[in-house]
């Protein structure tokens, strides 16, 4: 399988899930899962495809919260603070130019850390089948087919 690097997104305020999330306690990290948060959901899936390289995007305030995660699975990571938080791109940026210093000859896969997937199987094996296109595509995009148009992620 071809190498790919993890990178999570890791960011936003808070206020989706308001009054349960916010800027202190923002929803990625509520543990809402028999006792898991969706930042470790998200780190659950980075080690189905990788057990090296993984890069975290994230602000300087989640730095305990993401600590805590790294340790309780044993995992190393990159981690690149913000320090003004600039929105989903800037922070793709970061993350491409984190993994570029990793192994410029190696994909990317990106991942927001406040999703909900519920099969991590089913996951892992679109990862896999996805893998096959990188060598005739730029960019693939998985995700559920919106119904329509909007400007919020996820």
């Amino acid at each position: 399988m071809k190498n790919l690097i993890p990178i999570i997104i890791c960011g936003g305020s808070g206020t989706r899930l308001w009054p349960l999330s916010n800027k202190d306690n923002p929803k990625q990290f509520l543990k809402i899962f028999n006792n898991k948060s969706l930042f470790d959901l998200t780190i659950e899936r980075c080690n189905l495809i990788s057990k090296e390289n993984l890069i975290i995007i994230a602000s300087i305030e989640n730095k305990k919260d993401i600590d805590l995660s790294l340790k309780k699975y044993n995992r190393k990571a990159s981690i690149v603070f913000e320090e003004i938080g600039r929105n989903t791109t800037a922070a793709i940026f970061f993350g491409l130019k984190k993994a570029e210093e990793l192994n410029p000859n190696d994909s990317v896969i990106i991942m927001p850390s406040d999703h909900y997937i519920n099969n991590n199987s089913l996951f892992f094996k679109s990862i896999k089948k996805t893998i096959s296109s990188l060598d005739k595509f730029n960019w693939c995009l998985l995700g559920i087919k919106p119904t329509k148009p909007s400007t919020g992620l996820g």
